[in-house]
């Protein structure tokens, strides 16, 4: 706040301040009070105005200024009426109060959203452990009735099985703290397991799998672990296309993180799209276009691996490798 914008916002007063002195100053002509005096009074009166103006204005500008403070250290904005002052004068007081009562209407509304939110993320994650039940079901049938249709039949199945994981795990991505526990874990038993999974698609298609220097201890989550890598390699699965495609898995050890490392020679990435892999529905723009692509397996593996204190990093070429990097941290609780 300026004070020539505080005046000229009180322009309207001074003019009627201006008319009041004039106008006592015509009285005093018509009385023959002496010139010294008209002058003394109309200075008197003026300069007392505008010094009580200006203290006025030191006040609310001491009161913004500290406004505009607290709004600056505050990491969420709507807490302001909690920490302002009450104020020195009732337009102070009235403002904190139209600001608390809209905090008040602010936090009723997001918590009702938040309690909608919640009801639906319980209902997601029940019926996803329902489905679950049918799928196992239908994949026992198939097995026990083998075919070249029910192989078919088996492989789509499996694609709705991911996806129905997929969604599971998009559910719990916004309060992973609640469902996650930190562990000791091989990381080569985690790639196990995630091939295992994936050992249909790897016959399926031909894919040689090559695997080095796994054996290594982390601290971490296994079951969101192996739900990142699950997603990686299924990327890996899908766009290696070529007539001797192989998924390499590799991890190298640093003093402060052990990188793991999962490669494909697929099709790669255009340079122009390798910034984007991690938005959400982000698909490409080359022949990834035809793989029927969520956009969702990197963004929220990207997104877990932030909330679980891992990185994720990608480097590719298009034509002859895409290569993800999960990276796990190394401390002192980790060497114990």
């Amino acid at each position: 706040m300026k004070w020539r914008t505080y005046l000229y916002e009180h322009s309207l007063h001074l003019i009627i301040m201006v008319f009041i002195i004039f106008t006592i100053e015509i009285f005093l002509m018509i009385a023959n009070v002496r010139l010294f005096l008209h002058l003394y009074l109309g200075i008197s009166l003026m300069g007392g105005y505008l010094i009580c103006l200006y203290l006025d204005y030191k006040k609310q500008e001491r009161y913004f200024h500290l406004l505009f403070k607290h709004l600056e250290q505050l990491d969420q904005k709507y807490l302001l009426p909690e920490v302002l002052e009450k104020g020195t004068d009732q337009l102070q007081r009235l403002y904190k109060d139209v600001l608390y009562t809209m905090e008040s209407s602010m936090i009723a509304k997001v918590n009702r959203y938040q309690n909608i939110s919640k009801e639906y993320k319980e209902y997601i994650e029940l019926w996803i452990h329902e489905v679950k039940t049918p799928i196992a079901t239908s994949k026992m049938i198939i097995e026990n009735n083998p075919s070249p249709v029910t192989r078919n039949i088996n492989e789509e199945l499996h694609k709705v099985e991911n996806y129905v994981e997929q969604a599971l795990f998009y559910a719990r991505s916004s309060d992973v703290e609640k469902d996650f526990t930190i562990k000791e874990m091989n990381l080569k038993n985690a790639v196990n397991n995630v091939i295992k999974r994936n050992k249909i698609d790897f016959i399926n298609r031909n894919i040689k799998i090559e695997l080095k220097h796994l054996d290594q201890v982390v601290y971490s989550d296994p079951k969101w672990v192996e739900f990142i890598m699950h997603q990686i390699i299924g990327n890996a699965i899908k766009y290696a296309d070529k007539p001797e495609a192989t998924v390499s898995i590799d991890t190298v050890m640093y003093a402060n993180q052990i990188r793991l490392m999962i490669k494909d020679n697929g099709c790669g990435i255009l340079p122009q799209d390798l910034n984007r892999v991690f938005e959400k529905g982000f698909t490409g723009s080359n022949q990834r276009d035809n793989k029927k692509a969520t956009g969702l397996g990197l963004y929220l593996s990207k997104k877990l691996c932030l909330r679980i204190g891992l990185d994720l990093q990608i480097e590719s070429i298009k034509d002859k490798y895409t290569m993800l990097t999960i990276i796990f941290p190394v401390g002192n609780m980790t060497k114990m």
